[in-house]
């Protein structure tokens, strides 16, 4: 793993972002178009006053583990997901891998959101592990199926190069570094946090 957060260009919907014209809550459900931005504006508002989008219970290179009521995040973090579960449905399926299987965002406001002590403000996403086969199951890092290999890729080749990440916490030992940390409670899946979208003021993070 590196040390340093490879960043993806600034897209149309961080702009939006960091101008505060994403106002409303976009449910992207419903639409099979929810990577075409020019659709998502149809819903914009511009009084500034939401910033959050829900992502699609499946997709491509994608599964859900959370109920959609718990899939709502920022822009950066909805697009962002998207885009690198996009590109690791071609790898995987050459190596015959897992899709990345998506847990908990955030609620659809943001918000205190239990059992977690953060999630409320669509910056975070917990991710599971790679495995080596196409299994998408439950693994701890210490299980014999987990990849080592394929998760660091997953993480430097797949979501640095599309999310603006600012730490993940995840407890294997060979890829904790730079923006990787250990934390308790983290054996069995990756927890991403992204940057802050300018403009964007959430006082609910723990």
């Amino acid at each position: 793993m590196n040390g340093h957060t490879r960043r993806r260009p600034i897209s149309r919907a961080g702009v939006l972002l960091g101008l505060g014209l994403c106002a409303t809550a976009v449910d992207v459900q419903a639409s099979p178009r929810f990577l075409d931005l020019d659709a998502l504006h149809e819903h914009e508002e511009d009084d500034g006053t939401n910033w959050f989008v829900q992502l699609p219970s499946g997709g491509g290179g994608y599964y859900t583990l959370a109920p959609p009521e718990e899939l709502w995040g920022v822009q950066d973090m909805v697009f962002g997901l998207a885009d690198a579960a996009d590109a690791w449905d071609q790898a995987r399926l050459a190596e015959n891998l897992p899709r990345l299987g998506v847990g908990d965002i955030s609620l659809a406001e943001g918000g205190y959101f239990p059992p977690h002590k953060n999630h409320r403000c669509g910056i975070d996403v917990d991710l599971r592990p790679i495995g080596k086969t196409p299994a998408e199951k439950p693994l701890l890092w210490t299980d014999p199926d987990y990849s080592r290999k394929w998760t660091a890729t997953l993480v430097d080749d797949y979501l640095l190069p599309n999310l603006p990440a600012e730490r993940i916490f995840f407890n294997d030992p060979q890829l904790i570094g730079g923006i990787v940390e250990p934390r308790p409670g983290h054996d069995n899946h990756l927890h991403l946090r992204i940057v802050r979208p300018f403009g964007f003021d959430c006082d609910n993070q723990g």
